[in-house]
């Protein structure tokens, strides 16, 4: 994976009676609990066959959750997975046309947001922002649902994370900043202030949307996707 491991050395992860945390099997297992699809590649004459694996992630004294994942076992596999896989986009027109029928649980001015993300484009920029959008889309997806534990635990995994971050009170006491983070909204027109952010280190990028959430009905509001506004 292409990000620090997010499952906890301290969990317990188990594959055919093997202890399987700290791997890419264990990473790939909490993936999944988080409503994520992941793949997993294994070695010709591996340990591991067949089209799924399951591992037990063992919950103490909550007992124990069979998590399935995908696996290719076989170069056929392979090819026949990678057919599944997104490619990469080649402009930002692509990617966010994408990302606004990919995470309906997202509300995304197209047109807004490939203008700001501006012209010159970065293939991490977009698959940063996928990442983001996926998990803020994931997380109104559980508010929808109703799944107030599944709902929590994204926003602990997720909105808690060094990925996304609130704004500092020293900036929201300052008016031209909280100007800055003003966004009109494209249904209501009314005017929304966007402190809370994901964060792009490539070219400094911003993800700004609207938190608390709006009602379970309506969509998650994604305001601005772009360089840093504090750096323009």
């Amino acid at each position: 994976w292409d990000r620090p491991a997010q499952h906890s050395e301290d969990e317990y992860f188990e594959c055919q009676t093997t202890v399987v945390t700290e791997t890419a099997l264990a990473e790939a297992a909490h993936m999944v609990q988080l409503g994520e699809q992941p793949i997993v590649v294994s070695l010709p004459n591996g340990r591991f066959v067949g089209p799924t694996v399951s591992v037990i992630w063992c919950e103490g004294p909550y007992g124990t959750t069979e998590l399935l994942i995908t696996h290719a076992d076989s170069i056929s596999r392979v090819e026949e997975l990678a057919g599944t896989c997104l490619s990469g986009f080649r402009t930002y027109r692509e990617f966010v046309e994408w990302a606004s029928k990919a995470f309906p649980s997202l509300l995304i001015d197209c047109e807004t947001m490939i203008e700001q993300m501006g012209n010159s484009v970065v293939p991490a920029i977009m698959d940063r922002g996928r990442e983001l959008l996926a998990a803020l889309n994931s997380i109104a997806e559980a508010l929808v649902a109703g799944d107030t534990e599944r709902y929590g635990l994204l926003c602990q995994e997720w909105l808690r994370s060094e990925r996304f971050s609130d704004s500092s009170k020293s900036e929201k006491d300052d008016k031209v900043f909280t100007q800055r983070m003003t966004f009109e909204h494209p249904d209501t027109g009314s005017k929304l202030v966007c402190y809370w952010h994901g964060k792009v280190r490539t070219g400094v990028y911003r993800l700004h949307f609207e938190w608390p959430p709006p009602l379970a009905s309506k969509r998650l509001f994604v305001a601005y996707f772009g360089p840093k506004l504090t750096k323009q």
